[in-house]
């Protein structure tokens, strides 16, 4: 319309049009006007207060640490702090102006306090509803009410004073561990919460800030509800379970975006599986035992239930420190890597034959359900702040057997794991058994693909090793076999690893599968094993390694 009047009155001078997309509202896409509008400052400089947030930022622990060169940059480029806004809505800033002059009535201080008590009788709406004259008297003619607000950060940013130290004091701790939230707080919540803890205490609020990414999509777009692409917590939570949900943001490295898409999901809920189905299998195979009674002091325990131990010791020590460091995505990694590599792949893979072909009671057993109930226990504490509602469902369970057990999984301690003796030694020497033995099922693939055989117990293992390499083979006894899940394993001396599988001539035990020439010699059974005869009608056969 401006130009319109322009043209009638033959006053435009000339006329052209651009694209450009300043300025603009980001939410509706409309044009707006920009207002020149007097502001409110809080000045950096004066009683300074920049150098005090600058020293406060050094003393605090930035995640990831990139945060505190970011905080730095805008604190030097910001020389006042403009805590005003034009809003409707909000804590109001209570001064009264001079008509004339613009000043401040010189009994500010006073005035200010008179409306909080009035604020604290009646609600926000008391200033908003207030007549200047109720406290200005005769003056009030002289004075205009500031309708301006406080800029909302500066309500967050003091929450460490009148929450924290003030509704909330018995339920905090001055100053706060962590300050959490996503990265445009730096330039909001984080850096007035540190201003006004430098402005009241001389120290930020907090010791530690973490700050994450936002999440997108699958293709990296930001959520937005007219692209279409959002993808709702609630309804992952109805069709999936609230625990994928959780791990998916534990998953995710949150120091960058963080991508979900229903691709995404489905790759979390696989990993769930695994780590659920691990905890299937560890209860499945401690529930006849007591760990009261039935429990193996470590020196008697077989030496791989010792190492796996040793294996969960270090998985607690390493995810223990990444909640300290709050890295969440590589605790989960550790933990699926646990249950499919250490747990999966090899100790349970091994452990099978014992907890199923040994006598109930036996030493076999029992040792290796000892080693299944600290690792139980174990996993189950450290997973707990991640899986909360997969870890209580275990611990209802567990806890029976247990004296004085507290009533929730997240009431418990650490758990304590025994001493293992000459751990050092005991961890080299199976993680050069677990590296030939990752051989050998190479080897044992590669004739499988042949047709040589079917499952791993129809083979016989010939090893030929460099003395190291078969020290420590040999030092297992009859009980290699065991860790290459094959029928026989035989090694010997040699410059260099040579595998060499070939189908077992020997008939197959019914009853633990393994092919062995002692099968058909019993009388009373004639499809068993020597050894399945003697843990079933015997004192049960002897295993000192695997």
């Amino acid at each position: 319309r401006v130009i319109e009047v322009l043209k009638r009155e033959h006053a435009l001078v000339a006329l052209k049009k651009i694209v450009h997309s300043y300025a603009h509202c980001w939410r509706t896409k409309t044009p707006l006007i920009y207002r020149a509008t007097p502001q409110w400052f809080i000045s950096m400089t004066q009683n300074g207060l920049l150098d005090s947030a600058l020293d406060a930022v050094g003393k605090v622990q930035w995640i990831p640490d990139w945060g505190q060169a970011r905080i730095e940059l805008m604190l030097k480029g910001s020389p006042d702090w403009c805590v005003s806004r034009q809003r409707n809505w909000g804590v109001p800033i209570p001064f009264f102006l001079n008509k004339e002059t613009n000043e401040l009535h010189p009994r500010t201080p006073e005035l200010v306090e008179e409306v909080a008590k009035r604020v604290e009788q009646s609600g926000i709406e008391a200033w908003f509803q207030l007549d200047p004259a109720e406290l200005l008297g005769d003056e009030a003619k002289n004075y205009r009410k500031l309708s301006d607000t406080l800029d909302v950060w500066f309500d967050s940013g003091t929450t460490h004073w009148h929450v924290m130290r003030g509704s909330h004091a018995n339920e905090h701790d001055f100053p706060a561990d962590l300050y959490l939230e996503g990265s445009d707080q730096h330039r909001g919540w984080f850096q007035s919460s540190l201003l006004t803890g430098c402005a009241l205490d001389g120290r930020a609020p907090y010791k530690a800030l973490l700050t994450h990414g936002f999440v997108v999509d699958g293709k990296g777009r930001k959520m937005s509800k007219s692209v279409g692409n959002v993808i709702y917590p609630q309804e992952v939570a109805d069709k999936m379970g609230a625990e994928i949900l959780r791990l998916w943001v534990a998953n995710t490295d949150y120091s960058g975006e963080l991508t979900i898409s229903d691709e995404i999901l489905k790759r979390v809920v696989e990993g769930y599986r695994r780590i659920r189905n691990t905890l299937r299998f560890l209860l499945a195979n401690t529930e006849d035992f007591n760990p009261a009674t039935d429990s193996v002091p470590v020196s008697e325990m077989l030496e791989i239930d010792r190492y796996a131990i040793e294996m969960v010791r270090t998985l607690q020590a390493s995810v223990q420190a990444d909640y300290d460091r709050y890295d969440f995505h590589r605790i989960v990694q550790s933990l699926q890597n646990f249950c499919s590599e250490d747990l999966g792949a090899f100790y349970l893979d091994i452990l099978k034959d014992r907890l199923y072909t040994t006598a109930p009671g036996s030493l076999a057993r029992r040792s290796a359900q000892t080693a299944l109930w600290l690792i139980t226990q174990t996993m189950l504490r450290l997973m707990a702040p991640i899986l909360a509602f997969t870890t209580e469902e275990v611990w209802t369970l567990m806890a029976r057997k247990i004296a004085h057990a507290p009533e929730s999984i997240m009431l418990s301690d650490a758990e304590v794991l025994p001493v293992v003796a000459d751990a050092a030694a005991l961890g080299d020497k199976w993680s050069r058994i677990r590296s030939i033995r990752a051989d050998v099922a190479r080897a044992m693939e590669m004739v499988r693909g042949e047709g040589g055989i079917g499952s791993s117990l129809q083979a016989e293992v010939i090893i030929t090793a460099p003395a190291d390499d078969a020290a420590a083979l040999r030092s297992l006894g009859d009980d290699l076999k065991f860790v290459f899940i094959s029928s026989a394993a035989e090694v010997r001396d040699g410059a260099a690893l040579e595998i060499h599988v070939t189908p077992s001539a020997q008939p197959k035990c019914e009853r633990c599968w393994h092919q062995r020439d002692s099968v058909g010699k019993d009388i009373a059974h004639p499809t068993w094993c020597d050894r399945c005869v003697a843990n079933v009608d015997g004192e049960g056969e002897k295993r000192v390694y695997a």
